[in-house]
């Protein structure tokens, strides 16, 4: 006698269905990967390529930044975050279109003068299309490797004149903590992440600043001048008003004083014949999101 095939009940078919949707509006606890193991064929004019890395995982309010790279065009930077992410509709409808941003930044022998070399835009649509259906994100979870956006080279386009100033390998991922930690696993037997080794000091590398206690002990006064500058808002930007959260490349320059090594300048009052104060000024660039 042959039985009919059993079918399992409506209710309890749907019920794993169910509860990601409902944990899903309270915020579905997702990781975030970001690695760049290494960058090739950097630019700079000056020929001293000392790259490092400045960074904001979608959500995150601290930017993160990389090791300095010093002295080459191939730098190896072993450059890995991991970020909880609280998948909610608000935060799903934030990765549509949108991208995430990595500067690429050149460190100089001055302080305070670091050259933007160019940005990273890492398209984060892939998780938008992924998790945006509750019954695909429930089998999407269930699989052994996260969803991976990007897992290739990508351009670093200078900012002001569109060229290309170099590439880095980027891989970008979400998924559950255990998700992550297999592609993590995988990418370390690639070699896409090679061990970690201390760097020995370098020629280039800054000397460490003197305390206001050594520079009493020298005979040195030195006046100490700490600034604090907020930007709490912009308004009547045209360009920016089209588009998306973190989408726009939006950038205040601004000038702050600085002191030369081997340089008086800050230290005391120097006015000069015609009663004005002589101060060193240089150029700083603020990475600013919509």
């Amino acid at each position: 006698m042959i039985q009919p095939p059993q079918t399992v009940p409506t209710s309890a078919a749907c019920n794993l269905t169910t509860q990601f949707a409902v944990s899903q509006d309270d915020g579905l606890l997702l990781h975030v990967l970001l690695m760049v193991p290494e960058g090739k064929d950097f630019v700079v004019e000056d020929n001293s390529c000392n790259v490092y890395l400045n960074c904001k995982l979608l959500s995150a309010e601290e930017a993160t930044r990389s090791s300095v790279i010093w002295g080459t065009t191939q730098p190896t930077f072993n450059f890995s975050q991991v970020m909880p992410f609280s998948l909610t509709s608000k935060h799903l409808e934030r990765l549509k279109n949108n991208v995430m941003v990595i500067e690429a930044w050149n460190k100089t022998g001055s302080p305070g003068c670091d050259r933007l070399l160019g940005l990273v835009k890492l398209p984060l649509h892939q998780f938008y299309i992924s998790f945006k259906d509750p019954k695909i994100s429930h089998l999407l979870l269930r699989a052994q490797y996260p969803v991976v956006a990007v897992d290739n080279y990508m351009p670093v386009i200078d900012l002001f004149t569109g060229n290309t100033s170099g590439s880095l390998r980027v891989i970008l991922a979400m998924g559950s903590a255990d998700q992550i930690v297999t592609l993590q696993r995988l990418k370390s037997e690639e070699g896409a992440v090679p061990p970690i080794t201390k760097r020995p000091l370098h020629s280039l590398d800054p000397p460490p600043m003197k305390t206001a206690t050594q520079f009493a002990q020298e005979g040195e006064e030195l006046m100490e001048h700490v600034f604090e500058i907020q930007v709490e808002s912009m308004k009547g930007l045209t360009p920016l008003q089209s588009t998306v959260w973190g989408e726009a490349d939006c950038y205040v320059q601004y000038y702050f004083p600085v002191q030369e090594p081997g340089c008086d300048v800050l230290q005391g009052t120097e006015l000069r014949e015609d009663g004005n104060v002589f101060l060193i000024i240089h150029p700083y660039l603020e990475h600013c999101f919509s």
